[in-house]
């Protein structure tokens, strides 16, 4: 009886802790997606007026 309730503790635990690294990794991949998104917008908003200022448009 111990034995069969240890194993199931095991088991439970494994696919706990599954759970969570598939849960950090979306976490993870989430985050460098922000970063990467405000990395360009913060570019493109700076690089605007350089652009603007070699257009050929009067």
């Amino acid at each position: 009886m111990a034995l069969d309730e240890l194993k199931q503790d095991l088991i439970e635990t494994d696919n706990d802790m599954r759970s969570y690294l598939e849960t950090s990794e979306e976490y993870l991949q989430l985050k460098v997606f922000k970063i990467l998104m405000l990395s360009v917008t913060t570019f493109a908003q700076f690089a605007q007026p350089l652009f603007w200022r070699y257009s050929y448009y009067p």
